[in-house]
């Protein structure tokens, strides 16, 4: 059996005579000798509670009742053993501490027994519930919460953390494993965390390590160092991010600033950054990417995405299918295995080294400026147009429904951009 250990134990007792009615006050104080080792364990519900850390081996813990409402012999009798029903619920035991403050509130209404029946609560605009609580953040602590508010104040070391419908505001937390629903979350910053969280909205300015299952949720991150996601029907927001990866399902992530690597799964995904340096889609279908500058983008699986790059690096899919590829600048290369697809090259820089597109049903545009080029096609019941005033033709050859041609622009240099285009039924447009 547990031991209550009260180091010290104080009771204030406060009565108000409201205008409009009766209104009381109940509060008491509790304090632990505690070790370093010990668990906390805060159970609370209905309850707001709030955790502040402290540089001390104890523990404090004040409770408070305010009951604003019709008084009746049951609160009365209820209002009376408050002190004792906290007292009771409070144990210490070998390695842990636990907080209960379930204190089996009166019910308004009760018909039948208290597990059959039929209870009606006090509400919020009644009665009013409060735990504030002072332990050591070098402590680790399980607190389950439901139905109202807790505020975690300081620098915790590990916090484990349940909450239904609520809201948690929470300082600075080392690690973290947080399960939470139908809420929201504003943390300051956690160095590492675990988290599963339904329809809940999660607000942190810093993030180290971050581990997540999200639905139906939004989330705003400041910063985030790596972070693998399970993710449906959620929106995402990051200002800067190293590494991101997982599995995403119907929602958008929007990178303000820079996403450094990234691998993902997509289905109807909407991405959009300032800048990307690499990311590989692992298999990728209905989604779009938006970015003003990516080093290098690869699509290892993908079926009716659609990217808009305004400066990229390098561009490399092997297996696409009816997708749309728009390129504002291309400062290397693009390799592209496809079927029914559309690339549109605005133009290229000076360093760009190599265009291979291969398969079927494709048109592709290109803008090459006064860079120079050799272009090689080879396609079937396809088209090639370009302006015969800016090439030297070395080879076209016209048979039947083949056509092969090779041109060189009259720009000349060290290191002209091959642009190697082959296939069935694809269409091919040159423009300076």
């Amino acid at each position: 059996m547990k031991k209550l250990i009260l180091i010290a134990l104080t009771c204030s007792i406060t009565f108000f005579v409201f205008g409009n009615g009766d209104g009381e006050t109940r509060s008491t104080t509790v304090k632990l000798d505690i070790s370093t080792s010990d668990r906390i364990s805060i159970q609370a519900k209905n309850t707001e509670l709030i955790v502040e850390t402290w540089d001390k081996n104890s523990m404090e813990i004040e409770a408070s009742i305010r009951y604003d409402g019709k008084m009746t012999d049951k609160m009365i009798e209820f209002l009376n053993q408050f002190e004792q029903r906290v007292k009771d619920k409070i144990s210490k035991g070998a390695g842990d501490v636990r907080v209960d403050t379930d204190l089996d509130l009166p019910n308004k209404i009760q018909i039948g027994g208290k597990h059959v029946g039929i209870n009606v609560s006090y509400g919020d605009e009644n009665l009013k519930v409060l735990y504030r609580i002072k332990a050591p953040g070098t402590n680790s602590y399980t607190i389950t919460n439901s139905y109202e508010d807790v505020r975690l104040i300081g620098n915790f070391d590990k916090v484990e953390f349940t909450q239904y419908s609520g809201e948690l505001e929470a300082g600075n937390i080392k690690s973290a494993k947080l399960n939470m629903k139908y809420g929201s979350a504003t943390i300051e910053s956690i160095g590492n965390a675990s988290m599963e969280i339904y329809e809940q909205k999660l607000n942190s300015r810093n993030i180290g390590e971050l581990e997540i299952n999200t639905k139906y949720s939004d989330l705003e991150l400041r910063k985030v160092g790596t972070m693998k996601a399970t993710s449906y029907e959620s929106d995402i927001q990051i200002g800067s991010i190293r590494n991101l990866s997982g599995d995403f399902k119907y929602g958008e992530i929007k990178v303000n600033e820079k996403l450094e690597t990234a691998e993902l799964t997509l289905y109807e995904m909407d991405i959009e950054a300032e800048e990307i340096e690499a990311i590989k889609l692992l298999n990728s279908k209905y989604s779009e990417i938006e970015a003003e500058k990516v080093g290098s983008i690869v699509f290892e699986q993908s079926y009716e995405d659609q990217t808009s790059i305004g400066t990229l690096g390098s561009f490399k899919s092997t297996n696409s299918k009816y997708g749309n590829h728009s390129i504002e600048l291309l400062l290397g290369s693009l390799i592209l295995n496809a079927y029914e697809d559309e690339v549109e090259i605005d133009r290229l820089g000076p360093s760009a080294t190599e265009i291979s597109i291969d398969g079927k049903y494709i048109d592709f545009s290109i803008g090459t400026g006064s860079v120079p080029f050799v272009l090689i096609t080879k396609v079937k019941y396809g088209k090639v147009d370009y302006n015969e005033s800016q090439v030297d033709v070395k080879r076209y050859i016209k048979d039947n429904d083949q056509l092969e041609v090779e041109a060189h622009s009259k720009a000349k240099g060290t290191s002209p951009v091959k642009i190697s285009v082959k296939g069935y039924e694809v269409d091919v447009k040159v423009e300076y």
